[in-house]
């Protein structure tokens, strides 16, 4: 196992990084709906990476590894599919 010091540091980092994930998809959701409007299929994604993906953090770290990989497919899925 690592070091507490060493996990606690990197717990840190992951939560800036789940932070800086869904902010950055908020403010997409933001700027698309000025724009035109969103699908239904972008406003799923970020409700999954909103309330799936933290509650998949308490059943296994395995499955949370890869709801969250699942999480940031969807996410390129729809930066893709706007761009079309």
């Amino acid at each position: 196992m690592l070091p507490s010091d060493n996990r606690r540091q990197r717990y840190r980092l992951h939560k800036i990084i789940y932070a800086a994930v869904l902010a950055s998809f908020f403010l997409f959701l933001v700027l698309k709906y000025f724009n035109s409007q969103n699908s239904i299929l972008s406003y799923t994604v970020f409700g999954y990476i909103l309330l799936v993906v933290p509650i998949s953090k308490r059943l296994n770290v395995t499955l949370h590894a890869v709801i969250s990989s699942i999480a940031l497919v969807l996410v390129g899925l729809v930066s893709f599919l706007n761009l079309i």
